[in-house]
């Protein structure tokens, strides 16, 4: 299988090669003719982020934190499976989600939205680990595993999706966005949290209302 499957990668790598090209030269005439000047994103964020050292304004992890924090984080109960069949992975499947895990550890800055851009190539390990334990392992003791991730996959999503930092999104959305459609904030707002704690323009929707925020 892994054969099969690094044939496939190699095979799809021309085709990506090009749409990545078409993208990035249709990104570039976009961008530039809204700003109304050569503008290429990709590089400007490169530019900030890695080249001057702006990202640190936003704190500052170690080098490894992606292996031993972020993809561990991300993968929760179903990193078991990835690590079982990491070891023998095909190199073009390693390589879809190690490299840019490797090039993203270069930033000081890292968070763990980063590491959803690896997840496809990561949970197609995890199938594989799962296809060989179901052939391997009982039925019931199987059965009880692929529950377990399942159920815990599941409270984390509701958790994330309904409890988890609610305060400071519903504050926004629920007290400050009608206050600023009524005009009632003239002086703007002063959060007393970290840049991007809470959520800004995605949900106040008022151009005239200034935020300011501690850092």
């Amino acid at each position: 299988h892994g054969d099969v499957a690094a044939r496939g990668l190699r095979g799809a790598l021309p085709p990506a090669r090009r749409a990545a090209a078409a993208a990035s030269a249709a990104l570039c005439a976009c961008e530039s003719w809204l700003y109304g000047r050569y503008a290429f994103p990709p590089l400007a964020f490169l530019r900030f982020n890695l080249l001057s050292g702006g990202a640190a304004a936003f704190g500052l992890h170690a080098w490894h934190w992606y292996a031993t924090s972020g993809v561990p984080q991300a993968l929760f109960t179903l990193l078991p499976a990835v690590a079982a069949r990491a070891a023998d992975a095909p190199v073009a499947l390693s390589t879809i989600f190690a490299v840019p895990l490797a090039a993203l550890s270069l930033c000081g800055h890292k968070e763990l939205r980063f590491v959803q851009a690896a997840m496809p190539p990561m949970l197609a390990l995890a199938g594989e680990s799962a296809k060989r334990w179901r052939r391997a392992w009982r039925p019931r003791a199987f059965a009880a595993a692929a529950t377990a991730v399942c159920l815990s996959q599941a409270a984390l999503a509701l958790y994330l999706g309904n409890a988890h930092q609610i305060g400071q999104a519903t504050v926004v959305s629920r007290v400050l966005a009608p206050m600023a459609a009524r005009g009632a904030l003239p002086d703007g707002v002063h959060f007393l949290t970290a840049c991007h704690s809470s959520p800004g323009m995605a949900a106040v929707h008022a151009a005239d209302v200034p935020l300011r925020l501690l850092d």
